[in-house]
């Protein structure tokens, strides 16, 4: 089931499309909701072709959840359902440094492609909602083990960009990101 690029309706057509198949995934998406993510990503309502799209969509998911008693055996448990691609966008995006950038090198290093649009939109979306979490205990203790390492470094001899990559690495055992060598250069300004 699919739906027709439509140019003619406005310039994010596939990522209208994106978040109407999106939302039709969900277990209970509805047309209310449809319009709410409508509204927070576009600034305006979906259009009545676009909604007609995912009452179908929703319909066909029903027909497809009820399935006879010999049809529902066959069926594999949702842990074996989920698309690894899907899951690899859900893991990039949980990232603390992930960028639109990063994870279309990744993606394309790791299946041969670049991501498809509706991929991207999701990516976009988990993005954001991991934006918008508290950051957790471990992470907030990683980070401050992070700047007493810079601190300590910076008080030091030759506290150079070269040094502080090749230690920090050694330390933490991955090369900083750039959020940390912007920290490092901040510091070292101040020094």
């Amino acid at each position: 089931m699919g739906m027709k690029k439509d140019t003619n309706k406005t310039p994010h057509w596939d990522l209208m499309l994106a978040t109407v198949k999106e939302v039709a995934t969900l277990g209970d998406g509805s047309v209310t909701q449809l319009e709410q993510e409508f509204l927070e990503e576009f600034g305006h309502l979906p259009t009545a072709d676009l909604i007609d799209y995912f009452t179908s969509m929703q319909e066909s998911r029903k027909k497809r959840s009820n399935p006879g008693p010999v049809a529902a055996e066959k069926q594999k448990p949702a842990e074996e359902n989920v698309d690894p691609q899907v899951a690899f966008t859900d893991k990039i995006a949980m990232e603390s440094d992930a960028t639109i950038l990063l994870y279309r090198k990744s993606f394309e290093a790791t299946f041969g492609k670049k991501p498809s649009v509706e991929l991207v939109a999701h990516f976009l979306k988990r993005l954001a909602y991991h934006r918008c979490q508290p950051p957790s205990q471990e992470k907030v203790s990683a980070d401050e083990s992070r700047r007493q390492f810079i601190k300590k470094f910076i008080s030091g001899e030759k506290p150079t960009i070269l040094n502080f990559r090749r230690e920090f690495e050694n330390k933490f055992n991955q090369p900083p990101n750039p959020k940390i060598i912007g920290l490092f250069l901040e510091m070292l300004s101040k020094k």
